[in-house]
């Protein structure tokens, strides 16, 4: 389009347009009338800043934490501006990871704008964004009616005077007595309209007499609403998040939105037409649009329709949105200012320009190989080509100046390690050799094994003794709950050890603990069946005295399983139950998301909010983020795609917000060796059922065809067998007959389990 179209009008020459768009570096800085203008290259946008958020210099152009303004960042930047600026919808398209939302968030923070970020899914409805009739709950009634009180009372009254009274309404508020806070919510805006009216008298300004007014008409209808609760069942409507946003002005971003459905999506179409488009809350019976604020922005993002799960946009609502693609940033020099700001104030330099250090290089020449190794060697776990991005590469910084900071690793040992976390814990066995060669050229120069397994220092010194673990040779954060550890057979009732800390369970262990360490990721653990995902969190959580909660997925899973739906309550009335996840998230539990790839991963992607950097859950039907306790973690185990019945493949962005581990078979001396601590085997007796299963495995079963090499026996149905306690090797066979071929429905399988019993047992079953 530039060369050939543009250019000609310009009367320029091909080169010398895109040589001009390629090299323009557009600027940003703050200026105007009481600093409340932004200039973002050509463009410029009114900021909603207050006062002290002028005075903070995160705010500021440049001073962003973690956000290094590039060549590619501002020009994006300046695109998404413009849209702003004549108030177009403009949707942002790109592969996962490449900063789609970071940019908005960011243009977001420099205007002052507050943002509404939500993940649309398969299961997204019209009532999740525009709101719907629900369950009357005065609690969720009540906080909206409190926060708009707490605001217009402050900026009417002194807030020091009237402590007493706020603290009165609080009081009322936290302990759900409806009926005093109704009466106080009168009070107040008797006292509001009061004043108002007395400095209106005097000539003097009136600002907030409307406000107490409609305030008023708030408060009637809360008491009217609280009569209504205590009589019996009663609806109301709730009006969703979006149009909240569309009449307070704030910016919308609907991330995914080629996952949501094309019904759910026409809805929106008179809010995109133009510039004062807006919606008819049809389903609530009005028959006028909502009053659409002038600063209502509406911004989506979304992937290629190349991936799992991804369509393309219907055409009628992607061409109501200016679109603006966004590349892979790739350019080394500007590369280097991505790593030079998350590392800064954490690598010293000696006087040469972070960017120019060799921490900084060589992660940057580290990204880019593995890019490069990726397209052409790499395979994962499932036998796929991993995938790395700018989230792979930020999220490795990170984790190394966390290491850094925290637990006083040494800077080339962090990078090492955090490179480790994020770009090899995916890979095959081969590939994991061709990246770890790569590591030991480009980034261990200097790093010795003694070095790797030496612990750092404890995060907080001696202040901290309590707080953390120590699992050589990270430091965990510990839970509430007395840490015990399961390897240990005192622990134990039965004086058997509950878990068997094997050299490759140690390894894999070490790995976890890296993740857990260096940074809140959520964890994705995929290896084959009985492989020990699910034990080796579990393990970790009661080591580290936190609160484990499973949650088991399946093909019909929905979002609701999670997050929580309508039903009713002890006393009979129906209110918001929330799910497991939402419960685990207020209260800090660790979180397992087991066969994770059983649930369908259009459905999952509503999660996407929670497992990025953002960490936040919006829950629709109430209308409430939810932020999770800082001792929340997500971890989920899935066996690979492809190897095992009705697992899916994960579309690239929802894998990509995972650090995953890959976890083989449990090697057959190990097993032998689980076999006589965890269930007090006879050694003989665990050489001949790891036998069995070798023998076994060897073999296809035509009912559990789809299970590969577990069809006929798995390493959980070894500890099953073993946990029998025969005497005897008749005894064991028997009972191994029993557990294995019984449950077969087909003849030949059981002569099939018969005959290798017999022979390697050298009995008669």
């Amino acid at each position: 389009f530039i060369s050939q179209i543009a250019a000609p009008i310009w009367g320029l020459t091909a080169d010398a347009a895109t040589r001009y768009i390629e090299g323009r570096i557009p600027s940003i800085s703050a200026g105007g009338h009481m600093n409340r203008r932004i200039e973002i290259g050509r463009t410029k946008l009114l900021a909603r800043r207050s006062e002290d958020d002028m005075n903070d210099d995160t705010l500021a152009p440049g001073k962003k934490k973690n956000f290094a303004e590039t060549n590619h960042a501002l020009r994006l930047m300046e695109s998404v501006a413009v849209c702003a600026a004549q108030n177009e919808p403009a949707l942002l398209v790109g592969e996962t990871g490449c900063g789609k939302t970071t940019i908005v968030q960011r243009l977001a923070n420099l205007t002052g704008q507050s943002l509404l970020v939500q993940n649309l899914s398969l299961q997204t409805d019209s009532t999740d964004l525009l709101g719907g009739y629900k369950p009357l709950e005065m609690r969720h009634v009540a906080r909206g009616v409190y926060d708009k009180f707490v605001d217009l009372f402050v900026s009417s009254f002194s807030r020091s005077q009237n402590a007493q009274f706020l603290r009165y309404v609080l009081t009322a508020f936290e302990k759900g007595d409806w009926k005093k806070l109704a009466q106080c919510f009168l009070k107040a805006a008797g006292m509001g309209e009061k004043k108002m009216n007395e400095l209106s008298k005097k000539g003097k300004e009136a600002n907030n007499l409307e406000p107490w007014s409609d305030f008023r008409s708030t408060a009637e209808r809360f008491e009217r609403q609280r009569v209504a609760s205590e009589s019996g069942l009663a609806f109301l409507f709730t009006e969703g998040a979006l149009v909240d946003a569309i009449r307070t002005g704030k910016w919308v971003l609907l991330d995914e939105i080629n996952l949501a459905s094309s019904e759910t999506l026409q809805r929106l179409c008179g809010l995109l037409d133009d510039a004062h488009g807006s919606i008819t809350l049809t389903e609530k019976g009005d028959a006028e649009a909502v009053i659409r604020h002038p600063d209502f922005r509406i911004f989506a993002a979304m992937n290629p329709a190349t991936d799992a799960g991804k369509k393309d946009l219907p055409a009628s609502i992607r061409s109501r949105f200016t679109e603006i693609y966004v590349d892979e940033l790739v350019d080394p020099l500007q590369l280097r200012s991505v790593a030079a700001r998350y590392l800064d104030k954490a690598v010293s330099t000696n006087g040469v320009p972070l960017e120019h250090s060799e921490s900084v290089m060589s992660s940057v020449d580290m990204y880019l190989k593995c890019r490069s190794l990726s397209e052409q060697s790499l395979v994962d776990g499932g036998g796929q080509r991993p995938r790395y991005t700018m989230r792979t590469l930020c999220r490795t910084l990170v984790a190394a100046r966390n290491l850094i900071i925290q637990q006083r690793f040494a800077p080339q040992r962090a990078l090492l390690e955090g490179f480790e976390l994020a770009f090899e814990g995916s890979l095959d066995l081969p590939s994991r050799a061709i990246v770890q060669k790569q590591f030991k050229s480009m980034l261990s120069k200097g790093v010795s094994q003694k070095e790797r397994d030496h612990p750092g220092r404890r995060p907080e010194g001696r202040n901290g003794s309590n707080a953390f673990v120590m699992i050589k040779p990270f430091w965990i954060k510990s839970g509430p709950a007395d840490p015990t550890d399961w390897a240990d057979p005192v622990n134990s009732p039965d004086g058997k050890p509950k878990f068997v800390l094997t050299p490759s369970a140690t390894g894999n262990l070490r790995r976890l603990c890296q993740a857990v360490a260096s940074g809140p990721w959520s964890v994705l653990l995929e290896g084959p069946t009985s492989a020990g995902k699910t034990s080796l969190v579990e393990y970790l959580a009661a080591r580290c005295g936190h609160r484990c909660v499973r949650i088991n997925n399946h093909e019909h899973t929905d979002i609701q399983e999670y997050t929580g739906s309508y039903a009713a309550d002890s006393k009979g009335k129906i209110s918001f139950q929330e799910g497991i996840l939402v419960q685990a998230l207020r209260k800090g539990h660790w979180v397992i998301l087991d066969e994770l790839n059983l649930a369908p991963s259009e459905v999952l992607e509503a999660l996407n909010r929670l497992l990025d950097d953002n960490r936040e859950l919006y829950l629709a039907e109430i209308n409430e983020v939810v932020k999770p306790h800082e001792n929340f973690r997500l971890f989920a185990t899935q066996n690979p795609a492809g190897a095992y019945g009705g697992r899916k493949p994960l579309s690239k962005a929802f894998r990509n917000r995972f650090v995953e581990v890959h976890m083989s078979d449990i090697p057959e001396d190990e097993m032998i060796v689980i076999l006589e601590r965890r269930c007090g085997c006879p050694p003989s007796h665990a050489k001949l059922l790891v036998k069995v299963m070798k023998s076994l495995r060897q073999r296809r079963s035509r009912s559990g065809i789809f299970r590969g090499k577990d069809g006929l026996i798995t390493p959980r149905d070894l500890l099953r067998w073993a946990n029998r306690g025969a005497s005897s090797k008749s005894e064991l066979a028997a009972e191994g007959y029993m557990l294995l071929a019984e449950r077969l429905r087909v003849d030949e399988e059981k002569e099939v389990v018969r005959s290798v019993i017999e022979k390697e047992m050298k009995v008669s079953v």
